[in-house]
């Protein structure tokens, strides 16, 4: 989770072998200026410029669909090229996840990426003449958990002209300076060029949120989502603004919509589980994030502590305990490694003291 999340604290009530435990937990009203879908536009080019062909331009971001998932490289062949020749052209997408081809001919070709520690894939594209492509790739874990069903691959595909590029990324970088105005302005001037780019839809959103302009930004994320229903950032970004403005029912209905989109993630259930926590309907809070966890987790380790938590409130000591040990598998130095380790030393002191007092075990 991002590091602009404010902290809450949870009092858990009283169980016997625990009491008093204290859990400080990331706030689901998020920042909107750093959040899941913040965006670093810098891209790399890797071919030579042709004024009279097109361009390809490629967002590679891992399963939580917010950060670039390492070194990506990402190589394109031609439509039917012979298994085993070199690639037309290749190379690395940038920090951001973000890579361009430019000097492409019209023609059918076949896109292939792949990362240390993710699920290769591939897919085609058609470019037409002096085309603009933009295509969103959303890569699957290979050791995650994800659950079975549902695309492994989320694909934006946009011609996005280069004036409308070029009025987001001023967009974005005032907006990033704290100009939301400003923000909105170029991201309504890139949205007239291309009424269809999702991420201009999105930040635009995000900017009438900082400005607290909640109904324009609630409309801009519907539009992003029904502009391309697998993009995961508007629907997050929509849930956590109605959370913010004391609208659960709503956020737990946009986050099912989401989890039906994206049945391999598991943030939208770690999510609405964080709702039914927040409400005190705890058996729902398990259920979603048991969920979760049969989906891929792996950005969100939190979701066992919050789990663990919920497992406090329903006195069920041993299935605590089983989440806080499985945090600390996937997360030894997480933000909240510190403090389950402490409480988990204070149980084991608690369970000796109890066998060695009369009548124990």
């Amino acid at each position: 989770m991002g590091n602009c999340l404010r902290p809450w604290l949870v009092k858990s009530a009283s169980i016997g072998l625990l009491a008093g435990c204290l859990l400080a937990w990331p706030s689901l009203a998020q920042s909107p200026e750093r959040g899941p879908d913040r965006f670093n536009r810098q891209q790399m080019s890797f071919a030579d410029h042709n004024d009279a062909s097109g361009s390809l331009a490629i967002h590679v971001v891992d399963p939580s669909g917010r950060e670039a998932p390492g070194m990506v490289h990402v190589e394109l062949f031609r439509a039917g090229q012979e298994p085993g020749r070199a690639p037309q052209k290749d190379g690395y997408c940038d920090a951001s996840g973000y890579c361009s081809f430019s000097g492409l001919s019209p023609g059918s070709y076949s896109v292939a990426v792949s990362a240390a520690g993710y699920l290769p894939q591939r897919f085609d594209i058609d470019m037409l003449h002096a085309d603009q492509r933009q295509v969103t790739v959303q890569l699957r874990r290979a050791s995650g958990n994800a659950g079975s069903g549902g695309a492994t691959v989320s694909l934006q595909q946009l011609g996005v002209p280069e004036k409308a590029r070029r009025k987001f990324e001023k967009g974005y970088g005032l907006f990033q300076h704290n100009d939301y105005k400003g923000a909105v302005k170029q991201f309504q001037e890139a949205l007239e060029v291309d009424p269809n780019y999702v991420i201009a839809q999105n930040h635009l959103g995000l900017a009438w949120w900082k400005l607290e302009a909640f109904d324009d930004a609630g409309q801009w994320f519907e539009t992003a989502i029904r502009t391309d229903p697998k993009f995961m950032p508007p629907y997050l970004n929509l849930a956590k603004m109605l959370t913010q403005r004391k609208d659960p029912t709503r956020a737990a209905a946009v986050l099912k919509q989401a989890s039906e989109a994206a049945p391999y993630q598991g943030e939208p259930l770690f999510l609405l589980g964080k709702i039914q926590y927040d409400l005190g309907y705890y058996d729902r809070a398990e259920l979603a994030l048991a969920q979760a966890l049969k989906r891929d987790t792996s950005e969100i380790p939190e979701v066992h502590v919050l789990l663990a938590d919920v497992y406090v409130r329903l006195h069920q000591t041993a299935r605590m305990a089983e989440q806080w040990e499985a945090y600390l598998a996937v997360a030894p130095k997480g933000i909240y490694a510190k403090a389950v380790r402490e409480r988990l030393a204070k149980l084991k002191q608690q369970e000796t003291a109890q066998n060695k007092a009369p009548g124990g075990e």
